[in-house]
């Protein structure tokens, strides 16, 4: 499951208070969305250069140097002398990262500015802040072609059946979902079997959101074994405001981050889908039985016998199938994941939470951004590009 991203929010007179509570330290990429509230209106742009020169020192850095959307530093003559040099928008997004507890982060942030959005990315290294921005603003729209056009190209990439509950597919959701299946390989593909695509905006009776959250905080999930494998899509996947993915060159929708993480949960349990087609046919074959049970249960004789019987049956093969699940733990490819980064944080502070999170955010980023998966965690790149996550569940 994915959370939606969270929000930071600060005031940029408060500054010392959240530097002093770092993340965990080494290199990451940040999926929390930093939003920057200035105390008091207007700021000027000199003042939040003046800002940012104050905070810098705060924290640590003696600079701020302009990267490419590479991260590898412009030439020389293209570089500021002082933050006083930067344009506005490099300043905010600076001062924006300066501001929060993401020391060693990479951060993409979309920048409202008269101009429009401009996407900006933000690198906290050892002694300074390296900056790329896009040279223009953007806007994730996705191309006007109409719902049966992205469905038809859905369908061509290998998606069986999009499905609807509280919800409705609109342009925007099938434009963001078929870019995420186009990051997939086509061996990754084979996952689209059997897989379900499912627009929501609760869990209805069915689930319950995590502790603490509402389903409004919920921004998509994967669900297995008590129905068909499948992809639920929630309202807040597509609440794409402040971030985006990839590089500044390239920007991306950070919904389709999301959906690459729940595509990775899919293949992580890829090993289990035989049993999980299995459990499915029982299921429905227990409801029919005791459906057929009550009917019976006020006329007795044998055919209520035979009827319990067979649910007996039905709930021991069952029991054998879930047992399988149980021996098996972990899926090989979160087992190998985190033998593989051992004592190494994982990096993402959600893949942080759970070995599980941390196997599926990995699998997003090394298709959304996989240049980023290689600054954060070169041996974990080096791991997924080897197809190394695919042996694992036998795909």
């Amino acid at each position: 499951m994915r959370v939606s991203r969270n929000t930071l929010v600060i005031g940029a007179l408060a500054l010392a208070t959240m530097a002093s509570a770092a993340r965990p330290p080494g290199a990451y990429y940040e999926t929390s969305r930093l939003v920057l509230k200035l105390n008091g209106e207007p700021w000027s742009d000199d003042g939040i250069k003046k800002t940012l020169a104050a905070t810098l020192g705060e924290v640590g850095m003696t600079a701020v140097v302009r990267a490419g959307p590479d991260g590898v530093d412009l030439p020389a003559k293209k570089q500021p002398e002082t933050v006083f040099d930067l344009d506005p928008v490099e300043a905010l997004a600076c001062l924006t990262v300066a501001s929060f507890p993401v020391r060693g982060a990479e951060v993409d942030l979309v920048l409202d500015r008269p101009e429009g959005p401009v996407p900006v990315t933000v690198w906290w290294d050892a002694d300074a802040l390296r900056v790329s921005r896009a040279s223009r603003p953007w806007t994730p729209a996705p191309p006007d072609e109409g719902l049966d056009r992205g469905k038809s190209r859905l369908k061509a990439l290998g998606v069986g059946e999009l499905a609807e509950r509280d919800r409705t597919w609109d342009a925007a959701a099938l434009h963001r979902l078929q870019v995420a299946i186009e990051h997939l390989t086509p061996r990754e593909r084979k996952v689209l079997d059997g897989l379900v695509f499912t627009r929501q905006h609760t869990g209805g009776q069915r689930t319950s959101p995590p502790p603490g959250m509402t389903w409004a905080q919920v921004s998509a999930a994967f669900a297995g074994g008590d129905g068909p494998q499948r992809i639920e899509v929630y309202d807040a996947t597509l609440d794409e405001r402040g971030r985006f993915v990839g590089p500044t060159n390239d920007p991306m929708p950070v919904a389709i981050f999301d959906l690459l993480h729940e595509l990775g949960h899919a293949i992580a349990r890829h090993d289990l889908r035989a049993i999980d087609a299995e459990r499915l046919v029982l299921l429905e074959r227990l409801e029919g039985i005791q459906a057929r049970i009550k009917r019976l249960r006020s006329k007795g004789g044998a055919a209520l016998n035979q009827a319990i019987e067979e649910n007996n049956a039905t709930v021991q093969h069952l029991q054998a199938l879930d047992a399988q699940i149980v021996v098996r733990g972990d899926s090989p490819a979160v087992t190998e994941l985190t033998r593989l980064l051992g004592t190494t944080p994982a990096p993402t502070p959600y893949g942080r939470t759970d070995p599980n999170e941390a196997f599926a955010d990995a699998f997003a980023l090394f298709h959304a951004d996989p240049a980023a998966l290689k600054r954060a965690a070169p041996k974990v790149h080096g791991w997924f590009a080897a197809g190394k996550h695919l042996e694992a569940v036998g795909m």
